[in-house]
């Protein structure tokens, strides 16, 4: 069997098959750069399958949030 397969389930796909059976794989891969090209809306299964090489970002302190500690 060599179909696509279903988006709402884990699979063992990879984005290597992905782009060799969805034609438009560029285009997507393109789109999701472009609206999140910080990657924070991919997890670990996600950076996986989609081959994103980039590091997760790492959370900046808020300067406008309090630490806990006193004022230096």
């Amino acid at each position: 069997h060599d179909g696509r397969p279903h988006w709402g389930k884990l699979h063992t796909r990879d984005a290597a098959y992905l782009a060799a059976h969805y034609p438009r794989w560029g285009d997507f891969a393109r789109v999701r750069r472009a609206l999140d090209p910080r990657g924070i809306f991919l997890n670990d299964y996600l950076r996986a399958l989609f081959a994103v090489a980039d590091p997760l970002p790492t959370a900046q302190p808020d300067a406008t949030q309090p630490t806990g500690r006193p004022p230096a």
